[in-house]
């Protein structure tokens, strides 16, 4: 029997944990962020990034609080970059790969005077392996780092450190909402179309399946509003509505191991919907994020969706969360820890190690490889900070 006060607040039942407020992937990384302002990491500290004052590359197997007070969290590459409650920006690792400087840093570090010289208030910040940018409120993109891909968006391929550079964006085209992935930089405009800059999956249909782009370019497949997009090191996936009002699944890029979920497992497919008998059962809530090894996952109201790379033994076993360690070539239902989860508020999280998913309350993880640890599992178990 719980105590009387615990009772008399809640009944027999102790009360959930405070939820999380977010959570990011890198290649071999996690972080997440705690309602409490509390920052966790876990994973392969590269260049330092974890701001624990350890060796580039060092292994953090178990869930470390690294930073208090933390209102927004982002990743990169190799760094990562917050902001406090205060309004402060704090980074760690690489920092050219946000463009505050050319330093490696392995401690927390105060870069707010760069954000300073932005020209007007910051409404969101994407980074993607490399590079960062940011959307201010007068609907202007600037962005820094390196940009030998394009990425940065003002027609070079060359890498910014210590300043912003203005990114070109159509004309008379208003971003709403930016995203960043792998060498890519992209954003949904008011007119529902994506745009993106930088080396692009899935936009041909040879070799290796990429494109590059120095300014931001309309994605010409689609003629309906674009949900969410991510593109990854392999893959570009979406979901968009249709005119019908139905929403559906895109993808292209490299097809290798199943990862478009069409039955194919080695070649390429241009970005467009999925064929209609191999879409995931249910309405198309969003997709995975950070950064999958040749996988696409799709969130529904029936579930969660997993296709691609799911073996090997010292690699991505398990990493699908299907319950087996065999590779699928279709979009295949991963086993939900609690069958209660409300799917609107279902998150997939992806590295290339480890797969995590959140319901905004407990954190979840599925791999069979634990070198950058977390527990054995082909399904998602409770992988979370506060119970590790």
């Amino acid at each position: 029997m719980l105590p009387f006060v615990r009772m008399f607040d809640y009944g027999n039942v102790a009360p959930e944990p405070e939820p999380i407020k977010d959570v990011k992937g890198a290649q071999s990384f996690c972080a997440v962020l705690m309602t409490s302002g509390d920052l966790y990491v876990r994973g392969v500290d590269s260049s330092g990034c974890f701001g624990l004052g350890n060796n580039s590359g060092d292994i953090v197997t178990t869930w470390t609080r690294t930073f208090g007070s933390v209102d927004k969290v982002w990743v990169g590459g190799s760094v990562i970059l917050i902001q406090t409650y205060d309004g402060n920006y704090y980074s760690s690792g690489d920092n050219k790969q946000i463009g505050v400087s050319s330093s490696v840093v392995n401690t927390w570090t105060n870069c707010t005077s760069f954000f300073d010289t932005l020209e007007s208030d910051v409404k969101e910040i994407a980074l993607s392996r490399l590079s960062i940018s940011v959307l201010l409120e007068n609907n202007t993109i600037w962005s820094s780092g390196y940009g030998d891909s394009g990425q940065l968006g003002n027609n070079t391929t060359t890498n910014v450190v210590g300043r912003f550079v203005q990114s070109t964006i159509p004309s008379g085209v208003t971003p709403e909402k930016i995203f960043a992935g792998s060498v890519m930089h992209s954003f949904i405009g008011t007119d529902g179309y994506i745009y993106y800059t930088g080396t692009v999956q899935g936009t041909s249909t040879s070799g290796n399946f990429t494109q590059q782009y120095k300014v931001y370019t309309r994605n010409t497949v689609t003629s309906n509003a674009a949900l969410v997009y991510s593109n990854s090191n392999y893959n570009s996936i979406g979901i968009h509505t249709n005119s019908d009002g139905t929403n559906t699944v895109y993808n292209g890029g490299q097809q290798q191991y199943g990862a478009l979920g069409n039955l194919a497992t080695s070649g390429g497919k241009a970005y467009g919907a999925v064929a209609a008998a191999r879409q995931p059962p249910g309405t198309k809530l969003n997709i995975g994020e950070g950064s999958p090894f040749y996988a696409t996952f799709v969130i529904t109201s029936s579930g969660i969706y997993a296709s691609g790379l799911n073996s090997g033994s010292t690699t991505n076993e398990g990493t699908l969360g299907i319950g087996t360690s065999t590779d699928v070539s279709v979009y295949t239902s991963c086993p939900l820890p609690n069958p209660d989860i409300d799917m609107n508020k279902v998150r997939v999280i992806c590295t290339n190690r480890r797969t995590y998913m959140t319901d905004g309350n407990f954190l979840y993880s599925t791999s069979a490889v634990t070198t950058q640890g977390g527990p054995s599992s082909t399904v998602f178990v409770l992988d979370d900070p506060r119970f590790s």
